[in-house]
């Protein structure tokens, strides 16, 4: 009978040692690759969120607002003009609608790389200025005449002729005031533009979106074979947790009964418990019990730490959007590159 009970227990130890041998070889070789690939993808994360950097730096060292001024100030120019043919006399800005405005820009040659709100805003300071203009001219023209008046009716205007002279400076006045009209801006005076310069700077900056789509290309497919930490499932967790429960049930507990003088029995009271436990075969299976359960722990402790952090994450589904690598990015017009 006490050979059939040792017989047994070693067969039920042994057949479980096996089990959890083949299965604990397999996932620790699972593991490791895990880890290989893990280490490879976070590595070359990092290196697409500092690549991304390097495109953003590059992009913004453009100066698309010098390259906007000049490009945008031929069309300002023409609003001048264009304000003087169609609203000679207009000294109030309410005089002038929305619709002006956004059919002047519709119709014109604008840089696309200017906001569209920043041109209305420039063209209002425009039309504020000349209609200022306007009104200070009439002004000036009702006070000429008041004063071309009175002298008329004075002694001394009728013997000197001096409103026939003030006539002929007020004429000639009005010759160089049409001449001589000022450009208004609230970006100061352009002298001279280097239209190459003007189209290199745009080409530049078209350059470096193409680079940037390319990247976010890369960005975007690193982020689908990170989403949902993909080196770290739950299947091998809950596998290293039933090896483990394995190895107690399976090979510590009937080796615990081994050798069996008779039929065992199953005690929970405390005394029999810690006798077990307190003896050399108790000593020798729990140094096992902890080897085994420690490595198991290691393995745990490497295959849950294997997650992507929650911030690169978001920074790689930021660069996965190529406009967002340069403020100016959201003009360009991809059908036109």
């Amino acid at each position: 009978m006490n050979a059939d009970w040792n017989w047994f227990f070693s067969s039920l130890s042994q057949s479980a040692a096996a089990i959890v041998g083949i299965f604990g070889a397999f996932i620790i070789t699972k593991i490791f690759a895990n880890q290989t690939a893990f280490s490879e993808k976070k590595s070359k994360l990092k290196n697409y969120l500092i690549e991304a950097e390097k495109i953003s730096d590059d992009a913004n060292s453009y100066n698309m607002e010098w390259h906007n001024k000049h490009f945008n100030h031929p069309e300002y120019r023409k609003f001048h003009d264009f304000l003087d043919q169609n609203f000679p006399a207009t000294e109030s800005i309410d005089d002038i609608s929305d619709q002006t405005f956004e059919d002047f820009i519709h119709e014109n040659s604008f840089s696309q790389y200017s906001d569209k709100e920043d041109i209305k805003k420039e063209l209002v300071y425009i039309a504020t200025k000349i209609f200022e203009a306007n009104a200070s001219t009439r002004e000036a023209q009702e006070a000429s005449d008041r004063a071309a008046e009175l002298l008329k009716e004075s002694p001394l205007g009728k013997i000197m002729g001096i409103t026939q002279t003030i006539a002929g400076v007020r004429n000639y006045n009005d010759f160089l005031n049409g001449n001589q009209k000022p450009l208004y801006a609230t970006y100061g005076p352009i002298y001279k533009t280097n239209w190459d310069d003007v189209t290199k700077e745009r080409e530049s900056l078209e350059k470096s979106y193409l680079a940037a789509k390319h990247h976010a290309r890369l960005a975007t497919d690193l982020l689908r074979a990170t989403e949902g930490d993909p080196e770290s499932p739950f299947q091998i967790s809950a596998a290293l947790a039933l090896v483990l429960c394995i190895f107690f049930i399976g090979v510590i507990y009937p080796l615990s009964f081994m050798p069996a003088v008779r039929a065992p029995e199953i005690s929970i009271e405390l005394e029999t418990i810690l006798g077990h436990i307190l003896s050399f075969k108790g000593a020798l299976l729990g140094v096992i019990s902890t080897a085994f359960t420690v490595i198991v722990a290691i393995f745990y402790t490497t295959h849950s730490g294997m997650k992507y952090s929650r911030n690169d994450l978001d920074e790689l589904t930021k660069i996965t959007n190529a406009k967002s690598y340069c403020s100016f990015f959201k003009y360009v017009k991809d059908d036109e590159l």
